[in-house]
């Protein structure tokens, strides 16, 4: 039985479904904290996901009223109408969706005005920006349907929205800023030899992480050539990549070639990511363009220094020189001259961590990211 859409009356439950494609991703990740951390009882939520991974679907069946899988990597042309059918059978209130083909497709399956659409633009993606009859086509799709459709679209960062502003004809009065967040609580003890017994790193060798979907933005090519140049100074240092994705065995390819993959972990998609960072004496995040990186606010919540590329919205989290380092994108000898430089200066780690964590708590609690998205989704219903 299918609940009709309606305007939401005063004081009554609004139903929210939020519609991501990948499982294992950024967006997945701050999924998990906003659902974790909700407190408001007028809210219902249930998630979508265009393709599944088991643990995550048990996972945020956990978190939430109720997750479905439309399977895409199995059967597109299937899925589709599954995912018509779904939104007629939840009947949300609102449908927020995450990234480029569940907009598009959640704008097209609305039913009705009633029926509100909210999307998340989480990154500056480039056929924003392209050329290509590709990139134009999805870029006349994505943003026509948010122009006609959308009551909202939300930018993570002040760069995302001036990057839709710039590139695209967006209406701007569609535009608010509302940054990521992540759950601050994470108090448990965490033993580090314990993680370098499992990554198999010996307890004098310094660590070096990074977490991210192993595809091409994500430059983890550059981040290896900048790596095979810190060992030639400090041999005794290990890279953690932690994430999966389409570039994993050209990394690993990689890596060999460059002579380096006994100081390489590629560990896979991680759950709970804590437990790596605790370990850690440095983040490094290399991307060439970026929205505003969870990893990054996980790692200046952890207390671990960082060095990152100047792209997107990464200024927004890393204050350089006081959080951080940062340097430009695409360039290995740069990177590879900030991370030695950290890993050997004690005293600037020292002031990054402390500087770090008070930074996340102060503008990255997923408190506040909660509280002004249910102040956006009520005020859809004023």
């Amino acid at each position: 039985m299918t609940n009709a859409p309606s305007q939401c009356p005063q004081g009554g439950t609004i139903r929210v479904l939020h519609v991501v494609h990948w499982p294992k991703s950024g967006i997945t990740s701050f999924l998990k904290h906003f659902l974790d951390c909700r407190s408001n009882s007028m809210f219902q939520y249930s998630v979508l996901f265009f393709i599944g991974d088991p643990d995550e679907l048990r996972s945020f069946s956990n978190l939430c009223n109720q997750v479905v899988c439309l399977e895409f990597d199995k059967n597109r042309w299937k899925g589709l109408p599954r995912y018509r059918r779904t939104i007629r059978e939840l009947s949300p209130n609102i449908i927020h969706t995450h990234s480029f083909q569940p907009g598009v497709w959640g704008r097209l399956f609305r039913t009705g005005a009633r029926m509100k659409i909210v999307s998340t633009v989480h990154s500056p993606y480039p056929y924003l920006r392209g050329e290509g009859l590709i990139d134009k086509l999805k870029t006349f799709a994505e943003i026509s349907s948010m122009n006609i459709c959308n009551n909202k679209t939300i930018c993570v960062s002040e760069a995302v929205r001036e990057h839709l502003c710039e590139h695209t004809r967006i209406k701007r009065d569609l535009l608010v800023v509302i940054r990521n967040g992540i759950k601050m609580s994470q108090t448990s003890f965490i033993d580090p030899m314990k993680i370098r017994n499992e990554i198999g790193c010996n307890g004098s060798a310094k660590i070096i992480t990074t977490i991210g979907r192993l595809s091409e933005e994500k430059g983890l090519d550059v981040l290896l050539t900048a790596f095979s140049l810190v060992l030639k100074t400090m041999p005794d240092v290990c890279l953690v990549i932690i994430g999966t994705g389409p570039m994993e065995e050209k990394l690993k390819a990689q890596a060999e070639r460059l002579g380096i993959q006994r100081h390489v972990r590629f560990l896979g998609f991680k759950n709970d990511v804590h437990p790596y960072l605790a370990a850690s004496q440095l983040y490094v995040n290399a991307s060439f363009y970026e929205g505003l990186p969870m990893s990054l606010i996980e790692a200046l919540s952890s207390g671990v220094p960082v060095v990152a590329t100047r792209v997107g919205g990464v200024p927004e989290v890393i204050n350089d020189r006081e959080t951080g380092i940062l340097v430009g994108p695409h360039n290995p000898e740069r990177l590879a001259h900030a991370m030695t430089t950290l890993l050997n200066d004690v005293e600037m780690g020292n002031r990054f961590r402390v500087n770090g964590v008070q930074h996340a708590l102060k503008r990255f609690d997923i408190s506040h990211t909660v509280r002004e998205h249910e102040q956006l989704y009520m005020s859809l219903f004023d």
